[in-house]
Formats: structure tokens, C-alpha cells, sequence
């Protein structure tokens, strides 16, 4: 008799859309009320990309090039600074994610947004979830990234490959910080956990 794996989060992409477009007043406990708002903040904007890979919806992520100045070598879903051409903050995700891995708009299907969130470090980010209908459409920029790799959403909701731990910032700060286990040689932590919990949050309920 075959043994049946748990399942964690074994969703098809209509359910989590169904899922997130229920939660327009979510918002995740662990998100403080006194978000700040102040102009002084850069507004930033990230690109949480669902794909299907191997008939399993996965979270696409990126390896950021070593020669980047900010936040080299690490892993992190596409986005960046919002400019002034940007027409919103859901467009700043989409033209980050179409100069860092080549897919444009028009191959990605918005279905919803996170509570944004304040980092240490100044800024205000807004993470936007979309769906890329083909992996076929992705073409590295290797300027900026690495590589492109992706990890299916039922591991990442199994509670055993994550853990809180104290971690300690530039100036000295000893914060909690959500950590994942290695998937496939790469450590996803920090903001990016974070979002992921958040989304994971909306699709638990």
C-alpha cells in the first residue's frame, strides 16, 4: 500500500485566488497598527510570483547577482524603489519584475495585494501577488539576478521546514527573524519569509 504524503497546503491556483480575493480586509496579526506613513519612507514594491511547476503552484523567487550593492547574493522575490513614472505601486512591482526576469505584464495576472509593511532600513513595501502564465516568458537579467528558482507552496507551508530565531541587525538591534530550511541550497529568510507567512496566513483560513 503506497504511504500518502501530507499535505500542507494543496491548493490549485482558482482556490487561491478565490482565497485572496475573499481577504480584501485581512490584515496579519503580527503587522503593527502604527504603520507609518510619513513621505520621508521610500516607497518600494515587490512581486510575489505564483507559478505552476509540475502541476504544483510554486513561489518563484530570485538570487540576487553578488555585484549588486544592496542586499547582494541574497534571495528575494522581484522589486524595487517606486519611480516617478510609475503609475502605482502595483506597476513598480511589474516593471522590476519585467527588468529582472524578463516577464511583462501582460504575462501576469494580478489577483492581490499584501498589508504593506515598514523595514529597519526606511522603507514602506507593498507586496503584490501575481500569477506568471508561463515559465517559458522568464529571461534572466544577470546584472541583477543570479538565478531564478522556485519552491512549491506545500513545503514552504509545512510548519517543520520553518523556524523564529534571534537575529541581529547593523546597529546592534536583537530582533526575531523568520527562517526557512534549505530548499535545494538556498536559504530564504528575513523580509521575504515574512511575506511568505503573510500570504500563507490568508490561504490557512
Amino acid at each position: 500500500m503506497p504511504i500518502l504524503m501530507q499535505k500542507y497546503c494543496d491548493f490549485d491556483l482558482q482556490t487561491i485566488k478565490k482565497k485572496i480575493g475573499e481577504s480584501t480586509t485581512w490584515r496579519p496579526s503580527n503587522i503593527s497598527e502604527n504603520i507609518l506613513t510619513s513621505e520621508s519612507l521610500n516607497k518600494a514594491a515587490v512581486l510575489v510570483p505564483l507559478v505552476v511547476c509540475h502541476d504544483e503552484v510554486n513561489l518563484l523567487f530570485t538570487h540576487r547577482s553578488s555585484s549588486l550593492e544592496r542586499h547582494s547574493s541574497q534571495v528575494s522575490f522581484p522589486g524595487g524603489i517606486f519611480e516617478n513614472d510609475d503609475k502605482s505601486l502595483i506597476d513598480t512591482a511589474l516593471r522590476e519584475t519585467r527588468e529582472e526576469i524578463g516577464v511583462d505584464k501582460k504575462n501576469i495576472q494580478v489577483i492581490g495585494q499584501l498589508p504593506s509593511f515598514n523595514t529597519s532600513t526606511g522603507y514602506i513595501v507593498y507586496p503584490v501577488i501575481g500569477v506568471i502564465d508561463s515559465l517559458d516568458k522568464i529571461r534572466i537579467n544577470e546584472i541583477e539576478v543570479n538565478k531564478v528558482f522556485y519552491i512549491p507552496l506545500d513545503w514552504l507551508c509545512n510548519p517543520n521546514h520553518s523556524k523564529l530565531e534571534n537575529y541581529i541587525t547593523v546597529d546592534g538591534t536583537n530582533i526575531k527573524v523568520w527562517f526557512f530550511d534549505q530548499y535545494e541550497g538556498e536559504s530564504v529568510w528575513g523580509i521575504t519569509a515574512k511575506i511568505i507567512f503573510d500570504l500563507i496566513e490568508i490561504l490557512k483560513r
